[in-house]
């Protein structure tokens, strides 16, 4: 029974994850075909955002690392790619004023922010210390494979499902980025570059649970040993 609710639970978290991946990485692509008549770059889309809602105190700075444009909760900075700090397509917009939000919501609601961001935490890195702890644990024979294998796979789902249920706390973000779009002048305020940055900006919450996906090959690798292997 536990068995199958388990491989349910799993297979929940790989279609949700798939289908988040998916979404983002459409609409993102639409949103490159759209650029701004004013040329409005994504830092001043991201500083009227950050302004406007009492979070002046926040940098923005450039950054061409490994990681994607994010913020950072500790030195209070926004990075962006270049792409997305100088650029005036609608991705570069909407993921600009996506992560204003996010700041303004660390700002504004400290709590709501820490818990998503612990659950995401949780669903990419918690999930796999627990089943490399699981396996090491089977490999010097403290418990079965099997076993190890099952609560592997039932972790990593659980840890999912936890990052679905709290992905509303990154939609509730976007609500006031939306408000400030509005009275920027350089903004549109109507038209196709209007909607797919408010495409991008109300997608981008879906990031978070399509990135889940990168930890599953690490899961079936350090599992495969144990698929043949017989409890003892």
């Amino acid at each position: 029974m536990f068995l199958k609710f388990a491989i349910l639970l799993l297979a929940v978290a790989l279609i949700s994850a798939f289908l988040a991946r998916a979404r983002v990485r459409s609409i993102t692509a639409r949103g490159l075909t759209s650029t701004a008549s004013s040329e409005t770059p994504g830092s001043k889309i991201a500083r009227h955002i950050l302004d406007e809602g009492g979070a002046a105190g926040v940098d923005i700075r450039e950054y061409r690392g490994m990681l994607p444009d994010h913020y950072d909760p500790k030195k209070h900075v926004l990075f962006f790619h270049p792409r997305t700090l100088h650029g005036a397509t609608a991705t570069a917009h909407g993921t600009a004023a996506y992560l204003a939000g996010k700041a303004l919501q660390h700002r504004h609601e400290p709590g709501h922010y820490q818990h998503r961001r612990a659950a995401v935490r949780m669903s990419l890195a918690g999930a796999g210390i627990f089943a490399l702890t699981l396996l090491f644990l089977a490999a010097i024979q403290r418990i079965p494979g099997s076993l190890a294998i099952i609560a592997t796979a039932f972790a990593w789902a659980a840890a999912q499902v936890y990052n679905i249920l709290t992905v509303s706390i990154d939609f509730t973000a976007t609500r006031r980025p939306q408000e400030s779009l509005a009275t920027l002048e350089s903004f549109p305020k109507r038209g196709k570059h209007r909607d797919l940055t408010l495409k991008v900006l109300k997608t981008l919450p879906l990031e978070d649970l399509g990135a889940l996906l990168r930890t599953f090959p690490h899961l079936v690798y350090n599992t495969l040993p144990f698929l043949s292997r017989r409890d003892k």
